[in-house]
């Protein structure tokens, strides 16, 4: 709803045995700062005192079509029913611009009970007042009632309802005691892709990063896994966050949003005689997208992957697999199984994705590589490092040895 709130401070005079009035000198006056704010999505305007010499009596205000003089809101001072106003030496109004349709131009004046006009403020143009656009750093979803032992999901976002782009970002970020982070993922869909001087981990969740060569009007920074521990208010909390302008590397971090869950009991992740489930696949890759494969009981129905069973998929009733996304580095996965009723005790697993032809991982490519490539030569089984098949197809051979000379430094 559009509303238009007018702030007066206007001399008084009183007359005798008259309503109170107020006088003001013929001509124009300003009226400045106005502006919708997004929060009581009011349109306010500020307008100065008129000069109260000429003994004009002011009987009331009116917002009229700029394009057509037609009045479209009127008040009356001496209205006995307005509270906002009984006093003339503060007068807020409040006016409702929702019955203005198709018009794009409005000016106020003050005018005499004759309906004479004795001021008139300057043009205001209503399309061209828009709300102002806010960019904030959030945690996605920022509230919820959540269970004990029972893994969610957390995306911090740059949420952006304008369209001023930006390329870095960060902000220190905290949770609650209660709060047990168990994994940091890249996001499913719309990640920032940050190169980052200062990357989110599942001991420190913090950031600050840029998007090199690019920019972004909202994104997703990562995703956070959270394990309850006990009940009560589980918190994330952004503090020194900043968001940089592509355009001039300005400072436009307008709120945070931080998150607030509500922590209740529920039933306790502990393994039973009837249910079990394992993982079967190595945990090393070199691509950005994996699948978690593994065997359970048949009695087992979901399989949850970071407090979410939407990825998982089951090729039998006694096997399941589940699609990750992954970043470079160790990649955290909370997992467990469910019947419907009970669930399995909760194991975390590590995915490491490793650049391409780093086949240790040590950061480097190099002749250490080259000599480990070297067990596994020709083979297409049982691999001494799995990693020495770059090309994935199953056999370490000369289209292997081509792409790891390419890349060893």
């Amino acid at each position: 709803m559009r509303k238009i709130l007018v702030l007066f401070s206007l001399a008084l005079f009183f007359l005798p045995l008259v309503s109170l009035k107020v006088f003001a000198d013929s001509g124009t006056f300003t009226a400045t700062d106005y502006h919708l704010n997004t929060s009581t999505d009011n349109l306010t305007f500020t307008i100065s005192d008129p000069d109260p010499t000429i003994d004009t009596p002011v009987y009331g205000l009116r917002v009229r079509n700029a394009d057509t003089g037609d009045d479209l809101y009127w008040y009356n001072f001496d209205d006995p029913d307005s509270e906002n106003c009984s006093s003339f030496t503060a007068c807020n109004l409040t006016v409702n611009v929702d019955s203005f349709s198709d018009v794009s131009n409005v000016y106020i004046v003050f005018i005499t009970e004759g309906d004479d006009t004795i001021s008139q403020s300057q043009t205001f143009s209503l399309d061209s007042l828009q709300e102002t656009p806010s960019i904030r750093i959030t945690s996605s979803p920022s509230s919820g009632t959540k269970t004990v032992g029972s893994p969610f999901n957390v995306d911090i976002t740059i949420d952006n309802t304008g369209d001023e782009a930006f390329n870095a970002a960060r902000a220190t970020v905290t949770v609650s005691s209660n709060l047990s982070i168990t994994g940091i993922h890249n996001p499913s869909s719309n990640a920032c892709n940050f190169n980052y001087t200062k990357t989110p981990t599942t001991a420190d969740p913090s950031f600050a990063g840029a998007i090199y060569g690019s920019s972004s009007t909202g994104c997703t920074v990562y995703t956070m896994t959270l394990t309850p521990t006990s009940t009560g208010t589980g918190s994330i909390t952004f503090t020194d966050g900043s968001i940089k302008a592509y355009d001039d590397n300005s400072e436009i971090l307008s709120d945070v949003v931080n998150g607030s869950f509500t922590i209740g009991t529920g039933p306790t992740p502990t393994p039973t005689a009837s249910l079990d489930f394992a993982i079967t696949n190595l945990l090393q890759t070199y691509d950005s997208s994996f699948t978690l494969t593994g065997t359970k009981l048949s009695t087992i129905t979901q399989m949850f992957v970071n407090g979410s069973d939407a990825d998982s998929s089951y090729p039998t009733d006694t096997t399941w697999e589940a699609e990750v996304s992954l970043s470079l580095g160790d990649n955290n996965f909370a997992i467990y199984g469910s019947d419907g009723t009970d669930q399995t005790a909760t194991q975390t697993i590590t995915v490491n994705r490793h650049t391409l032809g780093d086949i240790n991982g040590d950061g480097n490519i190099d002749l250490i590589d080259a000599s480990l490539f070297a067990t596994d030569w020709d083979k297409t089984s049982d691999l001494t490092y799995n990693l020495s098949d770059m090309n994935g197809d199953g056999h370490v051979d000369l289209t292997d040895l081509s792409i790891l000379a390419k890349l060893e430094e």
